[in-house]
């Protein structure tokens, strides 16, 4: 079951009456980078344009590529990265507030035939600034996804196997802001096989789902604090060989949880829960095809979007973006027709209301990346203001005047890269406050006074999607 979880993490889909247009289709782009490559995570970079991340494996050995692409999807950095002489890949990637870096998280083989851990600070062009490597000796840990946590470092999530035999063992490190190693947790007594996904929740929390049983006779969605320790777990037995696939955190609070049934004829599960944990509904969606997804975001309304694909058995697959409203009722969907071979179909919101889809292409007997890009979603509550990675930056400052120390504090909806600087009258920077990507909920941070003279400064905070400048004043 468990190996299921690396090519599988994936949903499902169906086609009944739709209720509301669906958004057009603005440009799409393919990509091949010399050989056959799989792409595997996608991000907004805050200047505009999107980054790309996977692995080439159509080349012996296999290794890691970074692609930038602008706001029209046409490539401006593409690069192959070694990490180990043997082979490697990438599973995930955030960027950094001012696009001057990137984080990438990924797998790697070792010589002596260990699967390893990589972190990886690349330039703004993905020239590697530092590598960091882990594992532990006699099991073979592999990745599928990141989050930022609180402290400036990183949560990476995956499983981890003893050589030899078939225990997946659902794993999580925890990495510094400089990549180095301090932490990991295994959920073994919970019966959790793998980890597709870890999420930021408010307050230095994190959620997870995981598959449960070597069966995969549930999906389990746990949250933990700053060092793993489990909060609650929730466990979902509604249908038999389910897969998870990926989990969103939503404006309310609750989650959203997708996953398939089953290798044949399978379904879309999607589970909607409240910020316990507890479901409030659950919805099957499929028909007689395969159908699978893997990724979901929140939609207009309270609704939610769904990526994945549907097969009858042939090489190439339909792919399907498809919007439910917020009792999971599909309401509509954008079709290209025997287009993909897929894996790791993510989804994106971007900051015009539209999306942006990652797919794998085959022209021919090859593998490429595919990107598309669609317009504003026009389904009902599109006016309203979208759940965006991340949302408006909230920013506060107290007290103000201050006279030795103020407490600077923000808020974020979703993870994201922050970067937040001192400035005096004259304009020039004089101090540092933050700069890293942060989780979801409130932050903050604060200020000395000790080191400065009196008078008038500015605070200028940057996210993704949002700036704001507050003035402060020193009296001593």
């Amino acid at each position: 079951m468990a190996s299921r979880l690396v090519f599988l993490l994936s949903l499902v889909l169906a086609v009944p009456a739709f209720s509301q247009p669906n958004p057009d289709t603005l440009w799409t782009r393919t990509y091949d980078l010399g050989g056959a490559e799989s792409g595997y995570a996608v991000a907004p970079v805050p200047q505009g344009g999107y980054v790309v991340v996977g692995r080439t494996w159509g080349m012996n050995p296999t290794h890691t590529f970074f692609l930038k692409v602008g706001n029209d999807g046409y490539s401006t950095e593409r690069r192959t990265i070694t990490v180990a002489d043997e082979t490697d890949g990438a599973q995930d990637v955030y960027p950094y507030p001012d696009g001057s870096r990137y984080i990438l998280c990924g797998w790697l083989h070792t010589a002596d035939s260990r699967t390893d851990i990589y972190i990886m600070k690349t330039y703004w062009d993905g020239v590697p600034e530092w590598t960091q490597t882990f594992g532990e000796y006699g099991n073979d840990e592999t990745i599928f996804s990141m989050c930022p946590a609180d402290d400036g470092g990183f949560l990476l999530a995956g499983w981890t196997v003893s050589h030899g035999t078939y225990a997946y063992i659902g794993y999580i490190a925890k990495v510094n802001s400089d990549g180095i190693f301090q932490w990991s947790r295994t959920y073994e007594a919970m019966d959790i096989t793998g980890i597709p996904r870890i999420i930021p929740a408010a307050n230095d929390t994190y959620v997870f789902v995981g598959a449960h049983g070597l069966s995969s006779d549930g999906i389990s969605l746990v949250k933990i604090n700053a060092v793993g320790d489990t909060l609650w777990i929730r466990t979902y037995v509604e249908l038999p060989e389910q897969s998870p696939c990926d989990v969103a955190v939503l404006p309310d609070g609750g989650f959203a949880v997708v996953g398939t049934t089953g290798y044949v004829n399978g379904e879309i599960l999607l589970i909607r829960t409240d910020a316990s944990g507890d479901t409030l509904w659950t919805r099957a969606i499929g028909d007689t095809l395969y159908n699978m997804a893997t990724s979901v975001v929140p939609g207009p309304a309270g609704g939610l979007v769904l990526v994945g694909s549907t097969s009858a058995g042939e090489m190439y697959e339909d792919l399907h973006l498809i919007g439910v409203d917020a009792s999971g009722n599909e309401i509509w969907r954008r079709t290209w027709n025997q287009t993909v071979n897929n894996y790791l179909d993510r989804v994106l919101v971007t900051s015009d209301g539209g999306y942006l889809v990652l797919a794998n292409k085959i022209p021919g007997n090859s593998n490429d990346v595919y990107l598309i890009k669609t317009g504003p979603d026009q389904g009902a509550g599109a006016d309203e203001p979208r759940f965006l990675m991340p949302d408006q930056l909230a920013l506060s400052v107290y007290p103000n005047p201050f006279n030795s120390e103020a407490r600077i504090a923000f808020a974020l909806s979703q993870p994201g890269p922050v970067e937040m600087n001192l400035y005096n009258l004259t304009g020039q920077r004089v101090a540092t406050l933050a700069n890293g990507i942060y989780a979801p909920g409130e932050h903050a941070v604060m200020l000395q006074g000790g080191g400065l003279s009196s008078g008038t400064y500015f605070i200028r905070a940057e996210a993704a999607q949002s700036r704001q400048v507050k003035k402060i004043v020193l009296m001593k």
